[in-house]
Formats: C-alpha cells, structure tokens, sequence
C-alpha cells in the first residue's frame, strides 16, 4: 500500500490505536502511536532510535523528540510483539503489524469518505472536501482542547465556537459559496449519534490526550494557546527585574 504522510498525518487524528494503559504508562502509548506511523511511513525499513525519533518530530511537526522517551516507547511495543530489535541496535515494525497498521489506515479512509458524503453537499470536490475536513478538524480540536475535552468528559456534545474557528478555514480553501452548509455539515457531525460519527470524536479525543502528553513534555502546552492568545499579561515588578537581570 502506497502512503504519504498527509494520510499519515490524517491517521494520526483519526485512527485510534489499541495499546491498553493497564500494560503501558500514558506517555509511552502516545509516543509508541507515533512510532508505529513513523514505520509504516519508512515502508517497514529498520531504523535506529535517533531516526525514528527525528521522522517522529518532523511527522508531528515539532521540533525534536526525546530519545529516552522514544526508546521507552519501544520497550512498551516490544512487549507487545509489535516491534523487534536488531544486534546492530536499529528497531524493526513486525510484518503483521504493518498489514495491520495499513488496514487501519484503508477503514480510517472509507469512514471519512461516509462522513462527508452523510454531512456534507455532493456539490463539493470530494478531495477539497476531504482536505478541508481534515484541516477543521485539525484545528477545531487542537485550539480548544481544554473545552473539548471538559465538554466531552461530561457527557456534552463538543461544541464550541463553530462558526468562529470553521469560517476561516472555508474562506481558505475558497468555499465561501458553500459556508453555511459547511458549517451546519459540521456542527450535525459534531452532535451525530451515529456510530462512525461518535467513534471519529472519541479517536479525536484520545488523539487530544495523546497530543497534550506530548507537549507537556517537549514544551509548553501548545494545546492551550487559544487560553492566552491576545491576552493582557500583568508582572510584578519584581518579575521584570528578575528577567532583566537574566537578560543581561
């Protein structure tokens, strides 16, 4: 199966991954979720723990990884029969595990396609659509976690702020005929009880979890941006003569 990492990307948010936390802690499951598309990315080749740690930072877009967590990670898939090492130090993806990882991939893709044709107008490219889809929901649900995941953790729908965060992104792919449809598509995606539908948003959710591990350890809270974007910050005197002093 031929992949890119766009799909990779879009898998990452869509796909849940079955790696039980009674077996693993919390952080290692979001870094070996990562691991495993980084492999399946590769086409299976072994890689050393330093390249899976760089093809993981440049497939979620940040900086770098730590070593020590990437490894840490492996040691939990390792256990789990779905990586292997080799004598010269570099990991290997399992050949059932790679078939696996690419079904997934393939049932992630059909149920996307289902979404979009329930929720949305035919009168849309299908692959604007799709690139489209993808980006809200890249956006919606990164920007906003902290709501997202409260709502969503008391039993509520997660909505919040469609039209604010939505609008943009149609006026980016140029949708603009087709706004309200969009943004009612959405929002009826948003509160579907619709099997597909509801598993998609607990995978987003999961995917939120896993994200804000993550960052919590490579940086600040990336996730919670939107919480202090264009805010008015007030520091004690103190503070600024503490930071001056750094400065100089």
């Amino acid at each position: 199966m031929e992949t890119n990492i766009d799909q990779i990307r879009e898998a990452l948010l869509n796909a849940f991954l079955s790696l039980s936390p009674e077996t693993a802690h919390l952080r290692d499951i979001a870094y070996a979720k990562t691991i495993l598309w980084v492999f399946v990315i590769e086409d299976g080749r072994a890689l050393t723990v330093t390249e899976i740690a760089a093809k993981g930072a440049e497939l979620i877009q940040v900086e770098a990884l730590p070593v020590a967590s990437i490894q840490s990670a492996l040691e939990v898939l390792k256990g789990r029969r779905m990586v292997s090492p080799r004598a010269d130090g570099a990991w290997t993806l399992v050949p059932t595990e790679k078939e696996k990882l690419e079904r997934t991939l393939e049932y992630s893709e059909t149920v996307t396609t289902a979404i979009l044709d329930r929720h949305f107008t035919q009168k849309i490219d299908r692959a604007v659509l799709r690139r489209w889809f993808n980006e809200v929901n890249k956006v919606y649900f990164s920007t906003q976690s902290h709501n997202l995941l409260s709502l969503y953790n008391n039993g509520e729908h997660p909505v919040h702020r469609v039209d604010e965060i939505v609008r943009p992104i149609i006026k980016q792919f140029g949708l603009e005929a087709y706004a309200q449809d969009l943004i009612e598509g959405y929002k009826d995606f948003l509160v579907s009880d619709n099997r597909d539908d509801t598993d998609r948003i607990f995978k987003f959710m999961c995917s939120l979890l896993s994200a804000k591990i993550v960052s919590a350890e490579i940086s600040p809270d990336v996730l919670a941006l939107d919480r202090y974007r264009n805010a008015d910050v007030l520091l004690d005197t103190n503070v600024l003569f503490a930071m001056t002093a750094y400065k100089d």
